[in-house]
């Protein structure tokens, strides 16, 4: 196929997956599993992918690795997907609501899953016009916080999952509801600052309030150290930085009549400029130190880095972003002028190879489509699933040369959304199959998948 039409080509194709997409996306939003637990929706990507004809096997438990051979030899792209839901309650009236009690895709991996299935499923179509390979790692255990476990990207780098192929660039998104559906932001450089974690101890000592002059409130003194931690942003820091130091939870007190002795605290910190990371933990500690023994406390601070920044590669950044404006359109692409105070782990694949990581804007504000991820109600504009695979796909092809720069000519787009929940992509429901146990099987040998009709 001539390059030159290899864009109309290709937006073709995403015309004729948009309908696929949405039916992959209500299908896994159906069937959310939690970190290490994505057995279904492993067997649902295996499925797919051994029908392209890509190479298959299983990584870091319940991950899966699909590798796309082109015609020609060239560099390898990956294309990274997180595959685990979240112990969040749904709520809201959607098209399609979890059947999982207690557990749901409201960080919109499902959305993620869909497009890198788009993705192998339209270059697949194309692997001759193809000079490379594109590596596919649906990545387990991404929401390492809300588990509590190992981040999948760490598990599938300690496993030499990127060694072979190794790739010469690595793409990922995100959706992002705080942009219209069909957007993309990015930026060079940092993109998300990660965060570190603190957890915190204040000591007094115990009397009844009566008496209090004979004790010391940990109470009153922890409330004292909140209201001075906000200075670190208000009195320490550049005002054109973002800093946020958050107290997540707090534990203290017995009774109502006595001092209390101890108040336990948890919390993150957020900082845009990476320079100051490392002096935060010195910040803090003199904070909390000063105030609690200016009444009479002691305390007890632990501080742990805990994910690094995910830090977009220049020459990648402008790549994708000059695709999705010839793709989409230049009013479709946002360049962030901060990095976002969040965390992904994203960041690890960077060790490997150049990275590149952007937002998909999911948002529509007249639908109500604006909640937050992680919200219970958190849902999403399907029409940006075709963005997402646009521009996925169009950076690949542009990076093994297949795809040239310039805005392919005008087309009318179809009507493609699905009204009507989907078949399942199994079709036994996800408490109906029994699995292999996620370590039953080599990294290099994907899982038999038994008891599912595929």
């Amino acid at each position: 196929m001539e390059s030159a039409n290899l864009g109309d080509e290709l937006l073709a194709l995403v015309d004729e997956l948009e309908p696929r997409l949405v039916e992959w996306r209500r299908d896994f939003h159906a069937h959310p599993e939690l970190a290490y637990q994505e057995y279904r929706t492993g067997a649902a990507v295996t499925a797919v992918l051994r029908d392209l004809g890509l190479e298959v096997r299983g990584a870091a438990g319940t991950g899966v690795i699909g590798v796309l051979r082109g015609g020609r030899p060239g560099p390898t792209i990956a294309l990274r997907a997180d595959m685990d839901a979240l112990p969040v309650q749904e709520e809201g009236d959607k098209p399609v609501l979890s059947r999982v009690p207690g557990v749901a895709h409201t960080c919109g991996h499902d959305a993620h899953l869909a497009i890198a299935l788009g993705a192998a499923s339209l270059l697949a179509r194309l692997r001759e016009a193809l000079a490379g390979t594109v590596l596919f790692i649906f990545e387990p255990g991404e929401e390492s916080l809300d588990s509590g476990l190992e981040p999948g990207a760490e598990r599938l780098l300690a496993e030499g999952v990127l060694a072979d192929p190794r790739p010469d660039a690595v793409l990922g998104l995100h959706v992002y509801p705080e942009y219209p559906a069909g957007q993309v932001a990015l930026r060079p450089g940092v993109m998300m600052t990660g965060f570190d974690l603190f957890q915190l101890t204040v000591l007094g000592a115990t009397a009844h309030t009566a008496t209090a002059q004979k004790g010391a409130d940990a109470i009153v003194a922890t409330a004292h150290v909140i209201t001075a931690l906000q200075t670190l942003a208000s009195r320490e820091v550049d005002p054109l930085e973002a800093v946020i130091v958050h107290v997540g939870t707090i534990q203290g007190g017995q009774r109502a009549n006595i001092l209390a002795d101890r108040v336990e605290l948890s919390g993150s910190v957020r900082v845009s400029d990476q320079a100051l990371r490392p002096s935060l933990p010195e910040r803090l500690e003199r904070l909390v130190g000063g105030v609690a023994a200016a009444l009479r406390c002691r305390h007890d601070l632990r501080y742990q880095p805990y994910l690094p920044p995910v830090v977009n590669d220049p020459t990648l950044t402008q790549l994708v972003a000059e695709v999705a404006r010839d793709l989409l359109g230049p009013e479709q692409v946002v360049i962030l002028p901060l990095p976002r105070l969040t965390g992904e782990s994203f960041h690890a694949y960077s060790r490997v190879a150049p990275a590149v990581f952007w937002f998909l804007g999911v948002g529509n504000a007249e639908q109500g489509l604006t909640w937050a991820s992680h919200h219970p109600r958190f849902d999403l504009d399907e029409r940006a699933l075709r963005a997402g695979l646009t521009v996925m796909a169009g950076s690949v092809l542009r990076l093994l040369g297949a795809l040239p720069p310039g805005r392919p000519p005008a087309r009318p787009r179809p009507q493609a959304i699905v009204e009507e929940p989907a078949q399942p992509l199994l079709e036994a429901e996800a408490d109906e199959v029994t699995f292999e146990s996620a370590q039953s099987f080599p990294a290099s040998d994907p899982p038999s998948w038994t008891g599912v009709e595929i």
